[in-house]
């Protein structure tokens, strides 16, 4: 464990989530992390159902931005970034519940030589619910294994074209599905629910 924890700025983006709001908030304030070194900023992207009125409910334990239109998960991540104060950005969606030590974990990884980012798995929650294609796509993938940086010309590149990216994710797949992370891997992307990074980068 780092002797020194960052203070992290938790951005969760919500546009139309309520059904969902609650259960990620209650999640994050659960974490087993000190409240003096994280602050929670829900980015309402514009939501017209009862987004605002669950917010409000929190009062003073998490800080409320709302944007006056739908503007898309980059504005609204953007937004949640202006309104942070802590030295690391995390990101999170309103349709995620994190587990107790995930900030601790993330806190592992700014020990490293400098990294620009940091992230972790996604797994699919078991819900009634009907699943998205993307929920569908992750949760086939054995939980969302980022690919790994095969080499010096691939990290140099601009971004990949999607088809790429997509041909990354699965092979991925076949050699990480059922792997266990022991240790930090070097990544080619992170996955915008379970990502984040230094203020300054």
């Amino acid at each position: 464990m780092p002797k020194h924890l960052p203070f992290m700025s938790i951005g969760v983006i919500c546009y139309n989530d309520g059904a969902t709001l609650k259960r990620a908030i209650d999640s994050l304030l659960a974490l087993n992390y000190p409240r003096k070194k994280s602050e929670i900023i829900l980015v309402d992207d514009g939501s017209t159902d009862n987004t605002r009125e669950i917010a409000e409910s929190y009062k003073t334990r998490i800080k409320y931005i709302r944007l006056p239109k739908n503007q898309g998960i980059s504005a609204a991540r953007n937004a949640g970034l202006k309104a942070a104060t802590g030295e690391i950005y995390v990101n999170c969606d309103a349709d995620c519940v994190v587990n107790k030590d995930w900030l601790r974990q993330l806190a592992k990884g700014y020990k490293l030589n400098e990294p620009i980012g940091i992230g972790g798995r996604l797994a699919e929650i078991e819900t009634e619910e009907k699943q998205s294609i993307l929920r569908q796509y992750i949760g086939a993938r054995g939980g969302g294994f980022p690919p790994v940086v095969e080499d010096e010309k691939d990290r140099a590149q601009s971004t990949p074209s999607p088809f790429k990216r997509l041909w990354r994710y699965i092979t991925s797949n076949l050699s990480q599905a059922n792997a266990s992370i022991k240790a930090p891997i070097e990544v080619t992307d992170l996955y915008g629910a379970n990502a984040s990074f230094p203020v300054k980068v």
